[in-house]
């Protein structure tokens, strides 16, 4: 039987207190279930996303790479089309998750 969103956003968030520790867990879960390097788009240019980190400010955010250049974005600022299906799901958790919306 599938989980819901509601399902898996808990089992995310399973013994977190605090938005430090909801930060980390989102960055443990996005870490330990999308495989990386993978190539997406960022305002339609290519990019390779190479790993993910929770920032100081809470935010989930993602290495993207371009012409040798390294930097780090929110992972909901990547265009949606052409994400692989594993950042595909984990994404729209974490969306779900910032609105309340689940």
């Amino acid at each position: 039987m599938d989980k819901s969103i509601r399902e898996e956003i808990e089992e995310i968030l399973v013994d977190t207190y605090g938005e430090d520790e909801e930060a980390a867990a989102w960055g443990v879960s996005f870490d330990d279930s999308v495989e990386v390097p993978f190539s997406a788009t960022l305002l339609g240019v290519p990019v390779q996303v190479t790993g993910f980190r929770a920032a100081d400010s809470g935010a989930i955010q993602c290495q993207v790479v371009r012409d040798k250049r390294k930097r780090w974005i929110g992972v909901e600022d990547l265009d949606d089309e052409g994400l692989p299906e594993d950042m595909a799901h984990v994404l729209g958790l974490y969306r779900a998750w910032l609105e309340g919306d689940y």
